[in-house]
């Protein structure tokens, strides 16, 4: 089975969990037994706009958000006094240390739409990759203002993903965001302090500030 066929294999994965209203990310890291092959979005590396952003910084308290595999919450702790990487998926979660296992990295299993009172307002940085691009457009708001809640005051929140224009057809998983989708984060009181440049279907790197 080739990378598309387990692209095809994630998107039916996907449409399914969309249409009973459940979450599909457990389901999918059972099916690839331990194959890092399998996971289309596991590069085993960290993103190169995480990467770039990183660079010179001293972070804080860190949160990363849907970490997968693991690979950016490493490359966070290099730079950060603290990181909390979570997942919806335990055998994500538990593949994660593995593979890292004399990591300072605290991952944990948890659900973004269901946050421990205590990670509340617990982070001067949250990072998010690919994340929301996994999720329907119709679960985004609440996963936004999620999102927000996890960052302290004077935090900032990083979200690295790929969008689309609005006459795009939205075809199937990962669907890429709207950048109108992410002006949510402005209503709840966030400031948008950076935006890259990329062409439609490309990943882009947006920072917000909470006062």
């Amino acid at each position: 089975m080739d990378s598309q066929e387990h692209r095809k294999t994630a998107a039916r994965m996907a449409n399914r969990a969309r249409e009973s209203g459940t979450d599909w990310f457990e389901e999918f890291y059972q099916w690839t037994g331990g194959d890092e092959v399998k996971v289309p979005w596991a590069d085993l590396g960290a993103h190169p706009l995480l990467v770039e952003w990183l660079n010179g910084r001293q972070l804080g308290s860190t949160a990363i958000v849907g970490c997968g595999l693991g690979d950016d919450a490493e490359a966070a702790s290099h730079y950060a006094d603290s990181v909390w990487a979570f997942d919806i998926s335990e055998t994500a979660i538990k593949w994660a240390q593995r593979r890292f296992p004399d990591s300072s990295v605290i991952y944990e299993t948890s659900d973004l739409f269901r946050l421990p009172a205590e990670r509340r307002c617990a982070f001067s940085t949250v990072i998010e990759i690919y994340t929301l691009q996994a999720l329907p457009p119709e679960r985004r708001q609440a996963a936004l203002e999620s999102l927000a809640s996890l960052v302290s005051p004077a935090g900032e929140l990083v979200i690295i993903s790929r969008w689309r224009e609005p006459e795009t057809e939205l075809g199937p998983v990962p669907w890429p965001l709207l950048i109108s989708e992410l002006d949510e984060l402005d209503r709840l009181g966030l400031t948008r302090t950076e935006q890259t440049s990329q062409p439609a279907g490309q990943a882009i790197r947006l920072v917000w500030r909470k006062p």
